[in-house]
């Protein structure tokens, strides 16, 4: 029997029987590996190393690749930069397609012949373990391994603590407070503003509201005091006439960015059925959608979306077809606050027969909400809700008048960061 380099792990050679001892041995070992990865310290020249441990300097977790007997002045060629991520991401490698340590199998299912030489029932069994396809079908779960949304759970449940937010449009800087080593940063792009419709013939229209900015979700590691740069994206400007939207700036941190929402569109056409949605963390459309939920039913986007409207579901007059598409929770949920709600579209604004219509949008349990779409005529002008909340969406609005009216869309709230920390 051989042993890993690094852990002195025991592996079996292919004619070894497999021993339940061994295995508890391996899963010891790496479990005392990654115990040493969490409680590593401070580099000390003055300490020997063995391959394997885990020192820190800098702020940053280094593993030992080169063993030092007498201690050292700092070596870099003697040291791999790690974090605890990658430490998990290559165990869970190491153990990706095994079956699980107790797992049996009858002589038909290794193709051995009860009855046959002992030499013939070990080809068989050899031949057996060296397969990679997971002939049993073994789950993530029988060797400890995690799903995506367990993954997002495990990050909900540590203790977070929220440290700061930034909402205004702009640059900012902050710094890592006593005692954090870690934070975490949920961060929203710029809304879209919504589009613009005008006529003042016998043709109707209609415009949709923009999308949200996108969501982004960052863990890092740092040090009490470390000094980061962020950008809070602008929210689209409002339009009027007949124009799209615009869409929201991009929102930035260390380097790091996410997108705004894109702008709503417009259309001029009697029966109105062709006008799209905008794509944003959640996009526009004037379908009287509801909002979406996780796999835990949480909410994952803000405005639940309903229409001030006499059309029912079934008439086909002033429906928007083609809504616009939004982020999946994976990419959009804050994971460190999942209870909370921030993506929220613009509603939509249209004349499609002979009613004017607004899409109505619900405030989240923040306040926060896409602005309201708004339908006027002649001699009652006014202009679309705007975005309120980190990243919403401003809503869409028509006009229809005998006379040039300057009606403008809802404008683009500007994007948003929630920094999170977790103390050392």
């Amino acid at each position: 029997m051989d042993n890993t380099a690094n852990l002195g792990l025991r592996l079996p050679a292919g004619n070894d029987y497999a021993d339940v001892a061994d295995f508890n041995y391996n899963f010891e070992q790496l479990d005392a590996a990654m115990a040493a990865a969490r409680a590593a310290e401070e580099y000390d020249g003055g300490t020997a190393y063995s391959v394997g441990d885990y020192c820190i300097r800098d702020g940053k977790l280094y593993k030992c690749v080169a063993g030092i007997t007498t201690g050292e002045v700092w070596n870099a060629a003697h040291w791999a930069e790690t974090n605890i991520d990658a430490e998990f991401k290559a165990l869970y490698a190491a153990l990706a397609g095994k079956a699980a340590v107790d797992h049996t199998h009858t002589a038909a299912q290794i193709g051995a012949d009860p009855s046959g030489s002992a030499a013939a029932v070990q080809a068989s069994l050899n031949a057996h373990t060296v397969r990679t396809d997971n002939p049993h079908g073994v789950t993530a779960g029988q060797i400890g391994a995690v799903s995506a949304s367990s993954v997002r759970d495990i990050i909900a449940q540590q203790k977070w603590a929220l440290l700061a937010t930034y909402f205004t449009a702009g640059a900012f800087t902050f710094a890592v407070p006593t005692g954090y080593t870690k934070l975490g940063i949920y961060m929203v792009g710029g809304g879209g503003s919504g589009g613009s419709c005008y006529y003042y013939n016998t043709i109707a229209g209609a415009s949709t509201g923009g999308a949200s900015g996108y969501g982004k979700n960052v863990i890092l590691d740092v040090t009490p005091g470390q000094q980061f740069s962020g950008i809070i994206g602008a929210g689209a400007a409002a339009v009027n006439g007949n124009s799209n939207g615009l869409t929201g700036g991009s929102t930035s941190f260390n380097g790091i960015s996410v997108l705004g929402g894109s702008g709503g569109k417009y259309v001029l056409e009697y029966s109105v059925r062709n006008v799209a949605g905008s794509d944003g963390g959640q996009g526009s459309d004037a379908c009287g959608i509801t909002t979406k939920v996780d796999e835990l039913n949480r909410r994952l986007f803000g405005g639940v979306q309903t229409e001030s409207t006499v059309h029912a579901p079934s008439n086909s007059w002033g429906r928007v077809y083609l809504g616009g598409r939004s982020q999946s929770p994976r990419e959009s949920q804050n994971l460190f606050d999942t209870s909370m709600v921030t993506l929220c579209a613009g509603g939509w604004g249209g004349y499609p027969s002979s009613t004017l219509c607004g899409q109505t949008m619900a405030p989240t349990d923040l306040g926060y909400k896409g602005g309201n779409g708004s339908g006027t005529y002649d001699n009652a002008p006014s202009n679309a809700e705007s975005g309120v909340g980190p990243g919403s969406g401003g809503g869409g609005k028509f006009h229809g008048s005998t006379t040039f009216a300057s009606c403008y869309s809802g404008a683009g709230a500007p994007g948003g960061i929630f920094i999170y920390g977790i103390r050392g």
